[in-house]
């Protein structure tokens, strides 16, 4: 899944980890597990929005809405055009 991917390529760089290790990872776990802070899912968020092109409503990025990377494949799909 391109989308999929594109996440978990966001994820590996704001972690600074290899992308094949965010691969491995459950995508239903907690980003918690993998390190993810409040502050580094923010920053997250910034590169969903800049580098996939995409403008989140503030209502979506309550972090109990994007805490696994299904939830932020979702969350993409939802506003991508």
């Amino acid at each position: 899944m391109e989308n999929r991917m594109s996440i978990v390529e966001l994820v590996a760089q704001v972690l600074k980890i290899d992308s094949e290790e965010v691969l491995k990872f459950d995508e239903e776990k907690s980003l918690k597990e993998l390190g993810v802070t409040s502050l580094k899912a923010m920053e997250l968020i910034v590169l969903i929005e800049t580098k996939l092109g995409v403008g989140l409503d503030d209502e979506d990025l309550e972090l109990e809405k994007i805490d696994t990377i299904k939830e932020l494949c979702v969350l993409y799909n939802k506003y991508k055009q």
